[in-house]
């Protein structure tokens, strides 16, 4: 089973990246590009900061869109020879104009399995007439 880990707040993945600490296994910075457009490849990247990187077994990430059913988008990321865990994501198109999506990351390690539910928006994938 997997323990939820509470995510900051103002946790903004793209770009930067947000950095999640889980108690007894250290910190993680969880990033996507800046960009994120249904249908094309992004880098989902995973990085364990300091020793956290040791105790971890497996990193899987699973997209959902609160409420709609939009399939199975779920990954398994590797582990790359700098410890840093990626993986290329492809999200599916929503067929109505919403864009806000959450990445269920589960970390599995010596300590335990833990959850964490980091909240992002997709960017249009073409301009949208009027206001955006």
């Amino acid at each position: 089973s997997l323990t939820e880990v509470a995510v900051p707040t103002d946790c903004e993945m793209k770009g930067e990246g947000c950095e999640v600490a889980i108690d007894g296994l250290g910190a993680f910075l969880v990033s996507l590009p800046e960009t994120v457009v249904p249908l094309e490849k992004a880098a989902f990247r995973v990085v364990p900061q300091g020793e956290a990187g040791k105790a971890v077994g497996e990193i899987r990430v699973d997209f959902e869109m609160v409420g709609m059913d939009m399939g199975i988008n779920a990954y398994r990321l590797d582990r790359l020879a700098d410890g840093q865990y990626r993986e290329e994501v492809i999200l599916p198109v929503c067929t109505t104009d919403r864009s806000d999506w959450l990445a269920n990351l589960s970390i599995r390690s010596t300590e335990g399995a833990y959850l964490l539910r980091l909240p992002f928006q997709v960017d249009r994938s073409r301009p949208s007439g009027g206001n955006d």
